[in-house]
């Protein structure tokens, strides 16, 4: 069709997941396939030495938010609920937002939930296809299990940051 882009039936795809879970797989299966272009992470650099499969050239480390997060505990930081919140949210909105300086025109993007916002409408906006993966149940679904469960035992919880469901939404 004239003056339509048309998309290659198995496009070589981005990768973006503020952690490693199913996405770096995923990553796998389609380095193996010749259409993986890039995974995005969170995780530090040393923490993926183990990736035989994905080229290191194709691993893009953003750190510097998730890695202090994940480590605090280790280190013996306790911070209140509030700055553990923000830090995550902060962790997740910085790397979509790298994600998306990091974008071409016409690409193919596949996200974590909560963390391809800005990237995702960015991909669709610019001729591209965005998957936004959710592994788990619907983000409210999720926050009315966790709140009856503690409930049921009577522990204290905050809920999913508001934020966090209006993103994923």
């Amino acid at each position: 069709m004239a003056g339509r882009s048309v998309q290659p039936e198995h496009p070589v795809i981005s990768l973006s997941c503020i952690g490693r879970f199913h996405h770096f797989h995923l990553a796998h299966q389609r380095e193996k396939r010749g259409l993986l272009k890039e995974v995005w992470t969170g995780y530090p650099r040393f923490k993926l030495t183990s990736e035989e499969v994905i080229p290191p050239d194709k691993i893009r480390s953003f750190p510097w938010l998730q890695t202090p997060f994940m480590a605090r505990g280790r280190l013996g930081f306790r911070m209140p609920a509030a700055v553990d919140r923000e830090w995550q949210w902060l962790a997740h909105t910085t790397l979509d937002t790298r994600v998306r300086r990091s974008l071409a025109p016409g690409g193919t993007l596949i996200a974590l939930s909560g963390g391809g916002l800005r990237s995702g409408t960015w991909t669709k906006q610019n001729g591209g296809r965005y998957f936004c993966d959710r592994g788990s149940s619907h983000i409210r679904f999720q926050d009315q299990i966790l709140r009856e469960e503690y409930a049921r035992r009577k522990l204290p919880f905050a809920g999913i940051d508001s934020r966090v469901i209006a993103r994923e939404e």
